[in-house]
């Protein structure tokens, strides 16, 4: 329950930057989230720097099975390095893909 009290239903992105920006007072960096490698993607281990280095608030998106719109992918910061398994398996549910991101960005280092 109390993680559900925090959860704010807003329209859109833009309504959801604009919401972080008010409580945040700074405009969030957008990252988005494929399952397609991508040669151009920030990798788990920068992300984790920028986090660490950066008071910007950070917007995650997590697509579905379908992935993000190209519309949205076109607006993003940054899109993030796949989660890849073994065999090159990485199509997984969004609370999974989201668990396993979550982990790598911000799980304390071992």
């Amino acid at each position: 329950d109390l993680a559900l009290r925090r959860l704010r239903l807003v329209e859109d992105i833009a309504a959801a930057r604009d919401d972080i920006e008010g409580a945040c007072g700074q405009s969030p960096l957008l990252w988005a989230t494929t399952a397609r490698a991508d040669a151009q993607s920030l990798s788990h281990r920068q992300a984790r720097r920028i986090l660490a280095e950066s008071s910007r608030p950070i917007l995650l998106l997590l697509g579905t099975g379908w992935g993000l719109a190209p519309s949205v992918m076109r607006e993003v910061d940054a899109i993030l390095e796949a989660i890849r398994g073994v065999d090159g398996y990485n199509h997984l549910s969004v609370r999974c893909a989201a668990a396993i991101l979550l982990d790598r960005l911000l799980a304390a280092e071992r």
